[in-house]
């Protein structure tokens, strides 16, 4: 049997504070081949979160929930993470019915009372050019 084909898309935080919640979020779309689907075939998704050293640091299951023929939505709250950018990695879970490529978006966690970032580079393209920074998260 050959399985149908379902594109992911991951729209859910992309920023957040450190110790609030965090909101994952995948869309789902059948793809329009000409033969309907049952998209509640598919079952759930997978969310992977990777930290900025690509370490997983937790794997969330969403259930699918179909919202209109053809489209759903897999949604699941997980628990606060420390500060850092992640990677969130969402796939579907293994089932009989559908198939998808694995997507990603980005995550970053930050602490509104932490004090500044400095750093500073060097830029070696047209002559040799020196830059730095000095941030803080601002409302």
């Amino acid at each position: 049997m050959t399985k149908e084909t379902i594109t992911l898309t991951y729209t859910g935080d992309t920023l957040t504070r450190a110790g609030e919640t965090v909101a994952l979020l995948a869309l789902l779309s059948e793809e329009h081949d000409g033969y309907p689907g049952d998209i509640k075939k598919s079952s759930s998704v997978v969310f992977e979160i990777w930290n900025s050293q690509g370490i997983k640091v937790r794997e969330v299951v969403a259930r699918v929930l179909e919202t209109s023929p053809g489209k759903a939505i897999a949604e699941v709250l997980t628990e606060p993470l420390p500060t850092d950018l992640y990677t969130i990695r969402v796939r579907l879970s293994n089932n009989s019915y559908y198939e998808s490529e694995e997507t990603s978006g980005e995550l970053a966690v930050y602490d509104p009372q932490a004090g500044f970032v400095v750093g500073a580079g060097i830029l070696m393209e047209d002559g040799l050019k020196t830059f730095c920074f000095h941030v803080k998260y601002k409302k």
